[in-house]
Protein backbone atom coordinates (compact mmCIF):
# COMPACT_ATOMS: atom_id res chain seq x y z
CA UNK A 1 0.00 0.00 0.00
CA UNK A 2 2.79 2.43 0.88
CA UNK A 3 4.46 1.72 -2.46
CA UNK A 4 1.22 2.39 -4.38
CA UNK A 5 0.55 5.64 -2.53
CA UNK A 6 4.12 6.71 -3.17
CA UNK A 7 3.74 5.87 -6.85
CA UNK A 8 0.51 7.89 -7.13
CA UNK A 9 2.17 10.85 -5.46
CA UNK A 10 5.23 10.64 -7.70
CA UNK A 11 3.00 10.59 -10.79
CA UNK A 12 0.93 13.64 -9.84
CA UNK A 13 3.27 15.67 -7.63
CA UNK A 14 4.13 18.23 -10.33
CA UNK A 15 0.43 18.77 -11.03
CA UNK A 16 -1.10 19.02 -7.57
CA UNK A 17 -1.38 22.81 -7.72
CA UNK A 18 -2.91 22.72 -11.23
CA UNK A 19 -5.08 19.58 -11.13
CA UNK A 20 -5.95 18.69 -7.51
CA UNK A 21 -6.04 21.95 -5.56
CA UNK A 22 -8.26 23.99 -7.95
CA UNK A 23 -11.15 21.54 -7.84
CA UNK A 24 -10.87 21.26 -4.06
CA UNK A 25 -10.85 25.04 -3.63
CA UNK A 26 -13.84 25.54 -5.92
CA UNK A 27 -15.71 22.80 -4.09
CA UNK A 28 -15.02 24.54 -0.79
CA UNK A 29 -16.34 27.77 -2.31
CA UNK A 30 -19.52 25.89 -3.22
CA UNK A 31 -19.79 24.54 0.34
CA UNK A 32 -19.29 28.06 1.72
CA UNK A 33 -21.87 29.59 -0.64
CA UNK A 34 -24.41 26.92 0.29
CA UNK A 35 -23.84 27.59 4.02
CA UNK A 36 -22.68 24.03 4.74
CA UNK A 37 -21.93 22.69 8.21
CA UNK A 38 -18.56 21.62 9.60
CA UNK A 39 -19.55 17.97 9.17
CA UNK A 40 -20.40 18.61 5.54
CA UNK A 41 -17.01 20.27 5.14
CA UNK A 42 -15.20 17.09 6.22
CA UNK A 43 -17.28 15.05 3.78
CA UNK A 44 -16.70 17.58 1.00
CA UNK A 45 -12.94 17.49 1.51
CA UNK A 46 -12.85 13.69 1.50
CA UNK A 47 -14.95 13.32 -1.64
CA UNK A 48 -13.11 16.11 -3.42
CA UNK A 49 -9.69 14.71 -2.56
CA UNK A 50 -10.66 11.26 -3.86
CA UNK A 51 -12.18 12.64 -7.07
CA UNK A 52 -9.41 15.05 -7.98
CA UNK A 53 -6.62 12.66 -7.13
CA UNK A 54 -8.16 10.30 -9.69
CA UNK A 55 -8.67 13.25 -12.07
CA UNK A 56 -4.96 14.03 -11.92
CA UNK A 57 -3.67 10.46 -11.75
CA UNK A 58 -5.56 9.12 -14.79
CA UNK A 59 -4.34 12.00 -16.94
CA UNK A 60 -0.76 12.20 -15.68
CA UNK A 61 -0.14 8.46 -15.78
CA UNK A 62 -1.36 8.08 -19.37
CA UNK A 63 0.65 11.15 -20.35
CA UNK A 64 3.79 9.70 -18.81
CA UNK A 65 3.15 6.29 -20.37
CA UNK A 66 3.16 7.91 -23.82
CA UNK A 67 6.22 10.03 -23.15
CA UNK A 68 8.79 7.96 -21.28
CA UNK A 69 11.62 8.76 -23.68
CA UNK A 70 10.84 12.48 -23.62
CA UNK A 71 10.70 12.41 -19.83
CA UNK A 72 14.18 10.92 -19.72
CA UNK A 73 15.26 14.23 -21.31
CA UNK A 74 12.84 16.76 -19.79
CA UNK A 75 11.84 15.19 -16.46
CA UNK A 76 14.13 12.25 -15.56
CA UNK A 77 12.81 12.19 -11.98
CA UNK A 78 9.37 10.96 -13.09
CA UNK A 79 8.56 7.43 -11.84
CA UNK A 80 8.35 5.72 -15.25
CA UNK A 81 11.50 7.40 -16.50
CA UNK A 82 13.39 5.96 -13.51
CA UNK A 83 11.52 2.62 -13.72
CA UNK A 84 9.71 2.76 -10.39
CA UNK A 85 7.21 0.33 -11.99
CA UNK A 86 7.20 -1.47 -15.33
CA UNK A 87 5.33 -0.07 -18.32
CA UNK A 88 2.97 -3.05 -18.22
CA UNK A 89 2.32 -2.49 -14.53
CA UNK A 90 1.66 1.20 -15.15
CA UNK A 91 -0.77 0.34 -17.97
CA UNK A 92 -2.74 -2.01 -15.70
CA UNK A 93 -2.87 0.66 -13.00
CA UNK A 94 -4.18 3.19 -15.53
CA UNK A 95 -7.04 0.92 -16.66
CA UNK A 96 -8.00 0.24 -13.05
CA UNK A 97 -7.81 3.93 -12.16
CA UNK A 98 -10.01 4.91 -15.14
CA UNK A 99 -12.59 2.34 -14.04
CA UNK A 100 -12.59 3.56 -10.45
CA UNK A 101 -12.71 7.18 -11.62
CA UNK A 102 -15.83 6.46 -13.69
CA UNK A 103 -17.54 4.80 -10.74
CA UNK A 104 -16.60 7.63 -8.38
CA UNK A 105 -17.88 10.21 -10.87
CA UNK A 106 -21.19 8.33 -11.08
CA UNK A 107 -21.39 8.04 -7.28
CA UNK A 108 -20.79 11.78 -6.82
CA UNK A 109 -23.26 12.81 -9.52
CA UNK A 110 -20.70 14.28 -11.90
CA UNK A 111 -20.44 11.44 -14.42
CA UNK A 112 -20.78 13.69 -17.49
CA UNK A 113 -17.80 15.80 -16.43
CA UNK A 114 -15.83 12.69 -15.60
CA UNK A 115 -16.50 11.27 -19.06
CA UNK A 116 -15.54 14.58 -20.66
CA UNK A 117 -12.18 14.54 -18.88
CA UNK A 118 -11.61 10.91 -19.80
CA UNK A 119 -12.30 11.74 -23.46
CA UNK A 120 -9.86 14.66 -23.26
CA UNK A 121 -7.28 12.36 -21.63
CA UNK A 122 -7.55 9.80 -24.41
CA UNK A 123 -7.37 12.39 -27.21
CA UNK A 124 -4.56 14.37 -25.58
CA UNK A 125 -2.40 11.44 -24.53
CA UNK A 126 -3.24 8.12 -26.18
CA UNK A 127 -4.17 9.63 -29.57
CA UNK A 128 -1.25 12.08 -29.24
CA UNK A 129 -3.37 15.19 -29.66
CA UNK A 130 -0.83 16.97 -27.46
CA UNK A 131 1.57 16.97 -30.39
CA UNK A 132 -0.60 19.68 -31.98
CA UNK A 133 -0.61 23.02 -30.13
CA UNK A 134 -4.29 23.80 -30.76
CA UNK A 135 -5.57 20.42 -29.58
CA UNK A 136 -3.30 20.59 -26.54
CA UNK A 137 -4.48 24.08 -25.58
CA UNK A 138 -8.12 23.18 -26.19
CA UNK A 139 -7.73 20.04 -24.08
CA UNK A 140 -6.39 22.09 -21.17
CA UNK A 141 -9.26 24.57 -21.46
CA UNK A 142 -11.82 21.75 -21.49
CA UNK A 143 -10.01 20.17 -18.56
CA UNK A 144 -10.50 23.35 -16.52
CA UNK A 145 -14.20 23.35 -17.44
CA UNK A 146 -14.64 19.70 -16.44
CA UNK A 147 -12.69 20.15 -13.21
CA UNK A 148 -14.54 23.22 -12.00
CA UNK A 149 -17.99 21.98 -12.97
CA UNK A 150 -17.33 18.76 -11.07
CA UNK A 151 -15.73 20.55 -8.13
CA UNK A 152 -18.76 22.76 -7.59
CA UNK A 153 -21.38 20.08 -8.24
CA UNK A 154 -19.82 17.62 -5.79
CA UNK A 155 -20.75 20.14 -3.08
CA UNK A 156 -23.87 21.71 -4.59
CA UNK A 157 -26.02 20.63 -7.57
CA UNK A 158 -26.81 24.23 -8.58
CA UNK A 159 -24.05 26.35 -10.13
CA UNK A 160 -24.86 30.06 -9.64
CA UNK A 161 -24.25 32.66 -12.32
CA UNK A 162 -21.16 34.05 -10.58
CA UNK A 163 -19.51 30.63 -10.43
CA UNK A 164 -20.44 29.97 -14.06
CA UNK A 165 -18.74 33.21 -15.10
CA UNK A 166 -15.55 32.19 -13.30
CA UNK A 167 -15.61 28.76 -14.96
CA UNK A 168 -15.89 30.37 -18.39
CA UNK A 169 -13.28 33.03 -17.69
CA UNK A 170 -10.69 30.58 -16.36
CA UNK A 171 -11.28 28.04 -19.13
CA UNK A 172 -10.69 30.67 -21.81
CA UNK A 173 -7.67 32.17 -20.06
CA UNK A 174 -6.04 28.75 -19.68
CA UNK A 175 -6.68 27.95 -23.35
CA UNK A 176 -4.88 31.17 -24.32
CA UNK A 177 -2.04 31.17 -21.79
CA UNK A 178 -1.19 27.50 -21.26
CA UNK A 179 1.67 27.70 -23.84
CA UNK A 180 3.63 28.96 -20.83
CA UNK A 181 3.79 25.28 -19.87
CA UNK A 182 5.63 24.41 -23.07
CA UNK A 183 8.56 26.79 -22.59
CA UNK A 184 10.16 24.53 -19.98
CA UNK A 185 10.14 21.48 -22.29
CA UNK A 186 11.49 22.94 -25.53
CA UNK A 187 14.50 20.64 -25.85
CA UNK A 188 12.52 17.43 -25.52
CA UNK A 189 9.65 18.74 -27.66
CA UNK A 190 12.06 19.68 -30.45
CA UNK A 191 13.71 16.23 -30.40
CA UNK A 192 10.34 14.45 -30.44
CA UNK A 193 8.84 16.57 -33.21
CA UNK A 194 6.00 18.02 -31.16
CA UNK A 195 4.25 21.03 -32.71
CA UNK A 196 3.71 22.97 -29.50
CA UNK A 197 2.95 26.69 -29.54
CA UNK A 198 6.63 27.76 -29.19
CA UNK A 199 7.69 25.26 -31.85
CA UNK A 200 5.12 26.60 -34.34
CA UNK A 201 5.24 30.35 -33.65
CA UNK A 202 8.77 30.68 -32.32
CA UNK A 203 10.14 30.97 -28.80
CA UNK A 204 10.65 34.74 -28.86
CA UNK A 205 7.18 35.37 -30.31
CA UNK A 206 5.66 33.06 -27.71
CA UNK A 207 7.34 34.93 -24.87
CA UNK A 208 6.09 38.25 -26.23
CA UNK A 209 2.58 36.87 -26.68
CA UNK A 210 2.55 35.55 -23.11
CA UNK A 211 4.03 38.77 -21.74
CA UNK A 212 1.22 40.78 -23.32
CA UNK A 213 -1.28 38.11 -22.29
CA UNK A 214 -0.40 38.15 -18.60
CA UNK A 215 -0.27 41.95 -18.49
CA UNK A 216 -3.74 41.97 -20.06
CA UNK A 217 -4.89 39.29 -17.63
CA UNK A 218 -4.22 41.62 -14.69
CA UNK A 219 -6.41 44.30 -16.27
CA UNK A 220 -9.18 42.01 -17.52
CA UNK A 221 -9.46 40.15 -14.22
CA UNK A 222 -9.86 43.47 -12.43
CA UNK A 223 -12.42 44.86 -14.87
CA UNK A 224 -14.51 41.73 -15.43
CA UNK A 225 -14.23 39.52 -12.35
CA UNK A 226 -13.31 41.59 -9.28
CA UNK A 227 -16.75 42.87 -8.38
CA UNK A 228 -19.39 42.41 -5.75
CA UNK A 229 -22.14 39.87 -6.46
CA UNK A 230 -24.68 41.35 -8.85
CA UNK A 231 -22.87 44.69 -9.06
CA UNK A 232 -21.25 46.32 -12.10
CA UNK A 233 -17.49 46.15 -12.53
CA UNK A 234 -16.37 48.72 -9.98
CA UNK A 235 -14.25 48.70 -6.86
CA UNK A 236 -16.27 51.45 -5.19
CA UNK A 237 -17.51 50.08 -1.90
CA UNK A 238 -15.70 46.77 -2.38
CA UNK A 239 -14.87 44.82 0.76
CA UNK A 240 -11.26 44.61 2.00
CA UNK A 241 -11.22 40.93 1.04
CA UNK A 242 -12.09 41.75 -2.58
CA UNK A 243 -9.39 44.42 -2.68
CA UNK A 244 -6.80 41.96 -1.33
CA UNK A 245 -7.66 39.32 -3.93
CA UNK A 246 -7.67 41.93 -6.69
CA UNK A 247 -4.21 43.11 -5.69
CA UNK A 248 -2.80 39.60 -5.32
CA UNK A 249 -4.06 38.50 -8.72
CA UNK A 250 -2.84 41.65 -10.44
CA UNK A 251 0.61 41.48 -8.85
CA UNK A 252 0.98 37.77 -9.65
CA UNK A 253 -0.04 38.33 -13.28
CA UNK A 254 2.47 41.15 -13.66
CA UNK A 255 5.19 39.08 -11.97
CA UNK A 256 4.58 36.25 -14.45
CA UNK A 257 4.71 38.78 -17.30
CA UNK A 258 8.11 39.97 -16.08
CA UNK A 259 9.45 36.46 -15.56
CA UNK A 260 8.40 35.08 -18.93
CA UNK A 261 10.10 37.98 -20.70
CA UNK A 262 13.34 38.00 -18.69
CA UNK A 263 13.98 34.48 -17.35
CA UNK A 264 14.63 31.94 -20.07
CA UNK A 265 16.25 28.86 -18.54
CA UNK A 266 14.07 25.70 -18.31
CA UNK A 267 14.15 25.63 -14.51
CA UNK A 268 13.12 29.29 -14.47
CA UNK A 269 10.30 28.62 -16.93
CA UNK A 270 9.10 25.82 -14.65
CA UNK A 271 8.95 28.21 -11.69
CA UNK A 272 7.10 30.75 -13.82
CA UNK A 273 4.54 28.12 -14.80
CA UNK A 274 4.12 27.13 -11.14
CA UNK A 275 3.40 30.78 -10.33
CA UNK A 276 0.63 30.64 -12.93
CA UNK A 277 -0.89 27.63 -11.16
CA UNK A 278 -0.75 29.62 -7.91
CA UNK A 279 -2.53 32.52 -9.64
CA UNK A 280 -5.19 30.04 -10.74
CA UNK A 281 -5.70 28.79 -7.17
CA UNK A 282 -5.90 32.33 -5.78
CA UNK A 283 -8.47 33.23 -8.47
CA UNK A 284 -10.60 30.30 -7.34
CA UNK A 285 -10.16 31.20 -3.68
CA UNK A 286 -11.50 34.67 -4.50
CA UNK A 287 -14.88 33.10 -5.27
CA UNK A 288 -15.37 32.71 -1.49
CA UNK A 289 -16.03 36.47 -1.38
CA UNK A 290 -17.21 37.11 -4.94
CA UNK A 291 -19.84 34.41 -5.58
Amino acid sequence: MAHELSFIYQVIRRDISSAVMPGLIFGLAAWHTAGGSALELVSQLGRGLLYFTLYAFTFCLSNQLMGVEEDRINKPDRPLAREMVSLRGASIRWVLAMTVYTLVGWWLGVLEWTLLWQAVTIVHNLLRGARNWFIKNLSMGLGVWASLEAGWRIASPIVPQGAREWITFLSVSVFLLVPLQDLRDIEGDRDSGRKTFPMVFGITATRRFLGVGFAALAVITHLLMMRLVGAPATMAGASPQVLVFDALLALTSLMICFQVLTRHRPEQDHKTYMHYTYWYCVALASTFVLV
